[in-house]
């Protein structure tokens, strides 16, 4: 079977597949060829493709921070301290990633792989962790051309780097040496850099870079960081035009770091609505916290003091926030969402309610992440407006008033009392 690339549109803001547009939909895997059996794999990709899932990040190598995970078969060579003869790939081990991405794309799955987690490069914030020793620069290309090859046939998208922060000058020159070397050897493919979480800056080499096709950021795991949703999308709506994702918001079951607690659904949906109507609407991943690391209740996992520790994975499959972002995918095709812009449309205080409309004005969508009388700076009398309770899935036809001081007209809050999408579409 032939797969077709995905491409860029032509607005500089958004993906195309076959024509069609393509809204990045993807659950984060990132241990997905290291620790699950066939069948697992399997059974895991039918439920996702239920939910409407087009996508999975996953990691190449082997994940340092998995779950219990043992390296029965490793990707390299052994040298005598026991570090990875990067020149030497295992054919046994990428084989079987090669048969794993091979039935994602039979299920209907863009795999985006990620090449280089930071662990794998010298002086990043995670160099040394996995303790399998750092790749040699000298080492980099021809790694990346053996993966490229490997997987080309799938036409995969390509996370060049994994949660790096690029501190000096060492990652900038490593990730650059494996960007040039994937567009090489499939200049087809698209490329980006997956950053470490709460920044959006990239080296000048890499970001003015013309083999860099989009962006993506991670917003933030912590519970006093989720502003980072939105601020980060609009710090990359700055840059040069590309499409930008919300690659990595905080994963639902995942402990909020210094704070007590645990992400719910509520703040996954919250994270990803501020983020798509805030600038990175070219599409947004959702991450569960025991599928990302494939954790079983008999496993060791390596980070719990920040992150806590993960559900079973299948547990973790079940979790209600996946369908909340399948709901998502749904609004954004049946309302042509991805049209619209970032609008300042509201008049309250807080930055947390995000609005986006057309360029002619005649559309609108408006999130806010509570129940809350909400001011407009338009004549909302001129719309059909509707109200959408995202937690519920009920669709209500609000009442509109006269606006208060400077507000033109206004919202009472929803009844529901919960988060909301109100969409609007002027009458003809």
């Amino acid at each position: 079977m032939v797969f077709a690339p995905i491409t860029i549109n032509r607005e500089q803001d958004g993906f195309i597949l076959e024509n069609e547009s393509f809204f990045y939909m993807a659950d984060t895997v990132w241990s997905a060829l290291t620790s699950l059996s066939m069948s697992e794999w399997e059974n895991y990709l039918e439920y996702r493709r239920r939910q409407g899932f087009n996508a999975l990040q996953i990691n190449v190598l082997p994940q340092w921070d998995a779950s219990g995970y043992v390296e029965t078969c490793k990707p390299f060579a052994q040298t005598l301290e026991g570090n990875h003869d990067y020149l030497k790939p295992n054919e046994v081990y990428f084989q079987n990633a090669r048969e794993r991405i091979a039935l994602a794309r039979a299920y209907g799955f863009v795999p985006v792989l990620v090449l280089l987690w930071a662990n794998y490069i010298p002086k990043t914030w995670a160099s040394g962790m996995g303790s399998v020793g750092a790749i040699p620069r000298e080492a980099v290309a021809p790694y990346v051309e053996y993966a490229v090859k490997l997987f080309s046939e799938f036409q995969p998208i390509y996370m060049v780097s994994g949660d790096t922060d690029f501190v000096g000058e060492t990652a900038a020159a490593y990730y650059t040496d494996a960007l040039e070397t994937v567009k090489k050897n499939a200049p087809e493919a698209l490329t980006t850099m997956h950053i470490s979480g709460e920044h959006s800056s990239l080296p000048e080499s890499i970001e003015n870079n013309p083999l860099l096709d989009f962006y993506v950021y991670q917003s933030c795991h912590n519970g006093g960081g989720q502003h980072h949703a939105y601020h980060l999308a609009e710090a990359f709506l700055k840059k040069k035009p590309r499409p930008i994702v919300n690659a990595e918001p905080c994963y639902e079951a995942h402990g909020q770091g210094s704070s007590y607690g645990r992400h719910h659904a509520f703040e996954v949906r919250r994270a990803a609505w501020q983020s798509v109507l805030s600038g990175a609407k070219a599409g947004i991943t959702y991450g569960a916290h025991g599928i990302w690391s494939v954790h079983r209740l008999d496993a060791t996992f390596p980070n719990p003091g920040f992150a806590n520790t993960p559900l079973d994975f299948q547990d973790a499959l079940r979790l209600p926030g996946a369908w909340d972002m399948s709901y998502l995918k749904w609004l954004f095709g049946q309302y042509h969402l991805a049209e619209l812009s970032p609008a300042k449309l509201t008049l309250n205080a807080t930055e947390e309610i995000r609005a986006s409309k057309s360029r002619d004005g005649s559309r609108f969508a408006v999130y806010t992440p509570y129940a809350a009388e909400i001011g407009f700076n338009l004549d909302l009398s001129g719309y059909e407006v509707v109200e959408i309770d995202l937690e519920n899935r009920r669709v209500m036809t609000p009442k509109i008033y006269p606006g208060k001081g400077e507000s033109v007209s206004r919202l009472l809050p929803s009844p529901s009392n919960s988060d909301s999408l109100i969409l609007g579409t002027k009458r003809q």
